[in-house]
């Protein structure tokens, strides 16, 4: 009866150690993919209008955020008439909605308006979008803007 005690106990414990070994331990090292459709390089903007971001993003595991900036020159500044900077997880569009979600998906088509203020500065401007996915490969698509007084 004893060595039926420990054969049981020893295949139990085989089978335990067998398990496991799967494939959870794959690294995501796949970068999402954009597709911007809006705007397009080169824009003339007018102070006080919207600017229409239209564009498909994927991942193959899921993404995550994305952050829009639109910086003076090409040069980071601080947050000003000179740079708008807009996050899908805090901020808003141009007529005060959430902006769209992304987090989870794979694939998604963005689509939202962002106000340009009325104060704008006239002058060249580059639009960065940059799409997270959720082990934190990133891509960015970058484009010349212009803002123009009429």
């Amino acid at each position: 009866m004893k060595l039926l005690k420990y054969a049981v106990l020893l295949l139990f414990t085989i089978g335990l150690l067998s398990c496991g070994g799967g494939d959870d331990d794959k690294v995501d090292n796949t970068k999402p993919t954009i597709d911007l459709i809006g705007p397009t390089g080169n824009e003339i903007i007018k102070p006080g209008s919207v600017l229409k971001v239209n564009a498909s993003l994927s991942d193959d595991i899921g993404l995550e955020e994305y952050v829009l900036t639109i910086s003076a020159g090409g040069t980071k500044s601080v947050k000003n008439v000179e740079e708008f900077s807009f996050n899908s997880y805090t901020d808003t569009d141009a007529y005060g909605n959430s902006l769209p979600a992304i987090k989870g998906m794979k694939s998604t088509e963005l689509s939202f308006d962002i106000g340009i203020a009325d104060n704008a500065r006239a002058g060249f401007y580059t639009f960065t979008l940059l799409v997270k996915d959720q082990s934190g490969n990133g891509s960015e698509e970058t484009l010349q803007l212009e803002i123009s007084r009429p």
